[in-house]
C-alpha cells in the first residue's frame, strides 16, 4: 500500500511584494505627515519664512521621506537647526526644530509602520 501526497504552491509574491511597497507608501506618508505636524510646532517664529518654507516630500522610488525646510526667504535653516557663530563671534545655540522632532516621533513612526505592513495579506 502506498500514498500519495500532491502539495501544490501559489506563487503569490509579485501581489504580496505590490502590497509591501503600497503600504510602505501609505505609512511613509502618514509618518511624514506627523514628523512634518511635529517639526512645525519646533519651527522658532520670528517673521514666519522659515515655518512656511516646511514641506514633507515622499520618494516614490527610493520609499523614503524627506523633512525640507529653507529656500528662498529661509536659507538660514541650516543654522537655526545646527547653531553658528556670528562675525562678532557671538555664538547661537541650535534649536533643533527638524532633527529633535523626528526622534521623539521615532516610536510613532515604527508603530505606523508596523501596522501598515500588518494590513498586508
Amino acid at each position: 500500500m502506498s500514498i500519495k501526497v500532491r502539495v501544490d504552491f501559489e506563487d503569490r509574491s509579485p501581489e504580496i511584494l505590490r502590497q509591501v511597497r503600497a503600504k510602505t507608501l501609505e505609512g511613509l506618508e502618514e509618518a511624514g505627515a506627523l514628523v512634518f505636524a511635529e517639526s512645525q510646532e519646533a519651527v522658532p517664529v520670528d517673521e514666519g519664512d522659515l515655518k512656511a518654507s516646511g514641506k514633507v516630500e515622499v520618494d516614490r522610488q527610493h520609499f523614503a521621506a524627506r523633512l525640507i525646510y529653507g529656500g528662498i526667504g529661509a536659507r538660514h535653516a541650516h543654522l537655526i537647526e545646527y547653531g553658528h557663530q556670528t562675525k562678532s563671534g557671538t555664538v547661537v545655540p541650535p534649536q533643533s526644530f527638524m532633527r529633535a522632532p523626528g526622534k521623539r516621533a521615532k516610536p510613532a513612526v515604527n508603530a505606523i509602520m508596523k501596522r501598515k505592513l500588518g494590513e498586508v495579506k
